[in-house]
């Protein structure tokens, strides 16, 4: 997870952003070259999305939510 979000929702989100780039012809770039793009940006954050801190930050939040639910109930 990135920022409490899925890393799916955040490698959508970029080939998203980066296709209508492309699309729009604001950068030009063969196809090829923004699947290799996609490639590693996709590898970066799913760097970053198993790195230690993020993992150790969600376990955090996961905790913080049961504990409250626990208070709730």
């Amino acid at each position: 997870m990135i920022l409490g979000r899925s890393l799916t929702l955040w490698t959508g989100a970029v080939a998203a952003v980066l296709n209508a780039v492309v699309l729009a012809n604001i950068v030009v770039l063969t196809g090829d070259q923004v699947a290799a793009l996609n490639g590693a940006v996709f590898a970066v954050l799913a760097l970053l999305a198993t790195s230690d801190t993020l993992s150790v930050a969600k376990g955090s939040a996961a905790a913080a939510r049961l504990a409250a639910r626990q208070a709730n109930a």
